[in-house]
């Protein structure tokens, strides 16, 4: 498996519909998000969180390093299609 690379807050981008209309305009009130799609959630015996999407055929691992918010790709597509997670004692998933 490749090593995993975390997922930077920043880096989000949001398109901006374009306006036809010049009495009306768009503002964007919060960006976009990296769980699109996030179907389910599973959390390790060993407090690891998991978040999976269906359509993006993703799973991420969601972790706190150092106080700073951690996502990383745990399973990439099309491998990572799942609708939902859960995991043995052992913290295998399935």
């Amino acid at each position: 498996m490749p090593a995993r690379e975390p997922i930077k807050p920043a880096v989000f981008t949001t398109s901006q519909p374009k306006v036809v209309d010049p009495r009306y305009q768009l503002e964007i009130l919060v960006p976009g998000s990296y769980f699109h799609t996030a179907n389910g959630i599973g959390v390790t015996s060993q407090d690891v969180l998991y978040a999976v999407g269906l359509l993006c055929q993703i799973i991420r691992e969601i972790s706190i390093v150092n106080g700073q918010l951690r996502i990383t790709e745990f399973v990439g597509p099309p491998e990572g299609e799942a609708d939902d997670i859960a995991f043995s004692p052992e913290g295998n998933p399935y």
